[in-house]
């Protein structure tokens, strides 16, 4: 058969269960598990996408507060990263799921059994811009495969189904620039610029990326 040996199943990273049958979309994991030819097996891991429920409060704020930590490193001072981000965030959550505000929508992706995706929206916030996502954010391991752009699409739906302006909009802070070019591949463009002032007690510069149409981001 040729001078190559197989490396044990086992020691491939393989789920460690099986997604619920319910779960709606898919992304591909690849293992090598050969070692002299690249012969690739393709796992399908299973992601569900729902709306959120408060018994996700904790997840959701460990989730959000890991994603600034990593995300606003250099961005946000680290005395305010690393002192009560995690009660802050969790405060913050826990007040969405008590008081919602009008048109609040807010989904969790799960894979695996675990919370992976978070985001948050406001139909019709701007009379010009429409519906707002407030927050996005993808657990750090689960990065690359697609995630993040199924949660906008997601959104995306929830907006065209319940709400009555055609657009989507959000706020991505100057320095990221990696979320600026994930925005700008999914077809949003920047519209407006603006200043935060954000919790640490900095201003940092913001840019409004916008849809004006959601048939851009929906089927």
């Amino acid at each position: 058969i040729g001078n190559w040996k197989m490396v044990p199943f086992w020691n491939c990273a393989l789920p460690a269960r099986t997604c619920p049958p319910k779960a709606c979309h898919c992304l591909p994991r690849k293992f090598v598990v050969a070692k002299w030819q690249h012969i690739v097996i393709t796992v399908i891991t299973t992601m569900h996408i729902r709306e959120a429920n408060p018994s996700d409060l904790d997840a959701i704020a460990a989730l959000h507060t890991h994603s600034w930590r990593t995300t606003y490193r250099s961005v946000l001072s680290d005395a305010y990263l690393d002192n009560d981000l995690l009660a802050e965030r969790k405060a913050l959550w826990l007040e969405r799921f008590t008081h919602p505000t009008a048109a609040q929508y807010i989904a969790v992706a799960e894979m695996e059994h675990t919370l992976v995706g978070l985001a948050c929206a406001y139909g019709d916030h701007d009379v010009r811009w429409g519906s707002l996502l407030e927050n996005l954010h993808v657990a750090q391991g689960y990065k690359g495969a697609g995630l993040g752009a199924q949660m906008v699409r997601h959104i995306a739906q929830w907006c065209a189904r319940t709400q009555t302006a055609p657009s989507l909009h959000l706020w991505v802070l100057a320095p990221n620039t990696a979320a600026q070019g994930f925005y700008r591949r999914l077809g949003a463009n920047p519209v407006e610029e603006s200043v935060w002032d954000a919790p640490d007690g900095s201003r940092i510069a913001e840019l409004r990326f916008a849809w004006p149409h959601l048939n851009t981001l929906t089927p």
